[in-house]
């Protein structure tokens, strides 16, 4: 009897000691992932991801495969995608996580409220100072990776309004409505300080050409480095030789519980300003969103003057 519990005890034992090593390696094996809150429209077709399931697209990142900033896989992508590099280069540095995977957000203010829930671990999308508000005060928020006299965004139109089109002055700019969605407000920031004869907001941004199309307004904001741009399948055009600062630092967010993951962004932001060139100006530039190509266009409206407010 006592040679049977004995070999019972052994028995249970050994059985403890391999499930614990079985646990170990599994838990070992399994991929640390990092989520990221995404704007539901987000995929690109040179990395081959999407926001949302889509054939022949991954809806998650390996962190070990993110291209390098200055790859010519990353040229004139996204904004949003050359920032989604910036965190996973952070993370990488770090080795806080394997893989990357996406949090569908329908906007910026839905994303901060996720960050809030512990549903996400940080967005994709840097923000505007102006929108990270003290509601928002437990998340955590970098140093600007963009400054407030660096972004200018250009001024645009639908292809019919030859009236608009045709303007040839500041003056004849300012006689014009303005468009902007409520919620991005730093256009709406932006496009009051022209002084315009008007400026209406709508909800979603998809409205913006057919509102101009239909004459409901003139004009709205978008990527300077674009001659035409296509939201809601109507296509816009730009007015050149004019260009508007967006007055606002702009930065990356993260969740409170990820102070790992926002140490190493932090570093990579603050080596990337004492170096020259500035590897995330030069990523800037790499993605198109920022350009030396229109330095000599007229600016409308006051540059960098919000940020020393907020």
């Amino acid at each position: 009897m006592g040679y049977d519990v004995k070999a019972f005890v052994l028995c249970s034992t050994l059985a403890s000691a391999m499930f614990f090593s079985l646990a170990t390696t599994a838990l070992a094996n399994q991929d640390r992932v990092f989520r990221i809150a995404i704007h539901e429209g987000n995929h690109d077709e040179r990395l081959k991801y999407s926001s949302v399931p889509k054939p022949g697209y991954d809806t998650h990142i390996d962190v070990d495969r993110c291209p390098a900033l200055d790859d010519p896989i990353l040229k004139d992508t996204l904004r949003v995608n050359m920032e989604l590099m910036f965190i996973c280069h952070a993370l990488r540095r770090g080795d806080i996580a394997d893989r990357i995977e996406f949090v569908v957000v329908p906007n910026p203010a839905r994303a901060l409220r996720v960050l809030q829930k512990g549903q996400a671990d940080a967005y994709a999308s840097s923000l505007p100072r102006n929108t990270l508000t003290e509601e928002f005060s437990d998340l955590l928020i970098s140093d600007p990776a963009l400054k407030d006299d660096q972004f200018f965004v250009g001024l645009f139109t639908t292809d019919n309004r030859e009236d608009v089109l045709s303007v040839s002055s500041s003056d004849e700019i300012r006689e014009l409505r303005g468009l902007a969605v409520e919620s991005w407000t730093s256009d709406v920031v932006a496009m009051n300080n022209l002084q315009l004869a008007e400026v209406i907001t709508i909800a979603h941004y998809h409205k913006l050409a057919e509102m101009i199309e239909k004459g409901r307004a003139d004009i709205t904001f978008a990527n300077l480095e674009k001659e035409s741009v296509t939201w809601g399948e109507k296509s816009m055009r730009r007015l050149d030789g004019y260009r508007v600062n967006l007055p606002f630092t702009r930065h990356m967010v993260f969740a409170s519980n990820q102070q790992d993951a926002f140490r190493h962004m932090q570093s990579f932001i603050h080596e990337s300003r004492a170096m020259e060139p500035d590897p995330i100006l030069q990523a800037y530039h790499q993605s198109s969103f920022l350009s030396a190509d229109y330095d000599d266009w007229e600016i409308l409206g006051p540059v960098g003057s919000a940020s020393a407010r907020n």
